[in-house]
């Protein structure tokens, strides 16, 4: 190797390390944070819109800033903790013919990997960056699993990342508003989840060997 390619592979080397983000070890454990996090859906039922939200829910998930292509993630929500604002559409919804929550108590969904929606935007993503992906994976809710893709931004700091979008998908693959209620409600064909999810690396002695 000559010393003028010692030198430009020496400052590339530089150049990379630079870039890398500080915030967690490469291909680390990551945890959702609740607390700064939140989960909200938009609907509409009998013609009438409505919004709910969904109180209790964690997860966890592989993160290596330099590569968050193969971020891996699986969240589990409490669907117990359904609320649509008010105590009898909660329960209504909560029923057999909707939700089911008494038999299907949580729902999950399982990231696969994050496509960048911009190809040109490949490549590690370090504090202060925002990126714009299609996240794909599965979620599954009152025991069906479906493909889903939806748009996210993925943005990280000095405390952790955070994850924001909007998924749209339609209530009635999963059989939600089937039985007979659904006689008495329908609903429309899209459902809309708005997320913001935190996460930070997790103790170092949860980490993956």
């Amino acid at each position: 190797m000559t010393a003028l390619r010692a030198a430009a592979l020496a400052a590339l080397c530089a150049v990379a390390a630079a870039a890398a983000p500080r915030a967690g070890p490469p291909s680390a454990l990551w945890r959702i944070d609740p607390e700064a996090s939140s989960i909200a859906f938009e609907y509409v039922a009998n013609g009438r819109p409505g919004v709910g939200r969904l109180r209790r829910f964690e997860g966890s998930g592989v993160f290596d800033p330099a590569r968050p292509q193969d971020t891996t993630l699986r969240m589990s929500f409490d669907m117990r903790s359904l609320d649509l604002g008010d105590p009898l559409r909660t329960m209504f919804a909560a029923g057999p013919d909707w939700f089911d929550v008494r038999a299907h108590p949580r729902a999950t969904f399982e990231l696969d990997r994050l496509d960048p929606i911009d190809p040109a935007a490949q490549g590690p993503i370090a504090p202060g960056m925002s990126r714009d992906y299609m996240a794909r994976g599965r979620l599954t809710v009152k025991g069906r699993t479906r493909a889903l893709a939806a748009p996210a931004t993925l943005e990280l700091d000095s405390g952790g990342a955070r994850a924001r979008g909007r998924a749209t998908f339609d209530p009635r693959i999963f059989g939600v508003g089937e039985g007979p209620s659904a006689a008495f409600v329908s609903i429309g064909p899209e459902v809309a989840v708005i997320y913001d999810v935190r996460a930070a690396p997790a103790p170092t002695q949860e980490q993956p060997q």
